[in-house]
């Protein structure tokens, strides 16, 4: 467009976002990401409806002992040499420790080879896609944790389903996940990760291993109706 047009468009596109009378944002840094344009915090709605919690809570756990999940593109950003690699170090402390990688991906033979490599093939299972999602839900809600190494991740719904299915999530420090979910999960060095997680493994209750569980609630797509009418009420649109 050129430097005046392009100047003229940047303008007019900030004016009219910062002239709504409300904004629905994802928690944290998008929410703070509007308050850095100068919108006021009072106008800012803090809601990402992803997590159908009435469903998580029928879901019945398909069980296995020590059981490490992953659920997601298989894509090489998101490190899942890496997450074989924390694995085989687990499996140090752990002998029993053992994992399932679910999804599809360009990656996929890759993986494969490398777990043939790493002498992992009895240990790590990679599955496709379910038909079912309910499947993949039932795996996470009956794994020890689920180890998510990714170099590129958004708000991460794989991370909030599992947290709302009782499943502890571990991720490495330099993990892009915001903050308001990274402050539930179990963050470490790299490094250490393994004896991180065999500490969930011998422990009695990994439920314990979550922290802030309150905060998904922000996430609950039961509570969308409230939450519109709220804001509908303190819009003054009475419906």
């Amino acid at each position: 467009m050129g430097k005046g047009k392009g100047r003229a468009a940047y303008i007019i596109s900030k004016n009219a976002l910062v002239g709504a009378d409300a904004y629905i944002s994802n928690p944290g840094e998008t929410a703070a990401a509007l308050q850095k344009l100068g919108i006021s915090s009072s106008k800012i709605h803090e809601f990402s409806p992803i997590i159908d919690d009435k469903l998580m809570n029928k879901i019945r756990p398909k069980s296995a002992k020590n059981r490490i999940v992953y659920s997601g593109r298989l894509i090489k950003e998101k490190r899942l040499d890496k997450w074989l690699s924390v694995l085989k170090e687990t499996r140090k402390l752990v002998p029993s420790a053992n994992g399932i990688m679910i999804g599809e991906g360009p990656e996929k033979e890759k993986i494969s080879r490398l777990i043939k490599k790493m002498g992992l093939e009895r240990c790590v299972k990679v599955t496709g896609y379910f038909k079912n999602i309910n499947s993949v839900f039932s795996i996470t809600k009956g794994s020890i944790v689920a180890l998510n190494m990714s170099e590129r991740e958004g708000l991460s719904a794989t991370a909030l389903e599992s947290l709302a299915l009782g499943t502890p999530v571990v991720l490495p420090s330099y993990s892009p996940i915001p903050d308001v979910v990274k402050r539930m999960c179990v963050v470490g060095n790299e490094k250490m990760l393994p004896k991180r997680i065999a500490q969930i493994m011998r422990s009695k209750n990994k439920g314990q291993f979550i922290k802030n569980k309150g905060s998904l609630v922000q996430f609950y797509s039961s509570r969308t109706g409230e939450f519109y009418d709220k804001l509908f009420n303190s819009l003054g649109l009475h419906g």
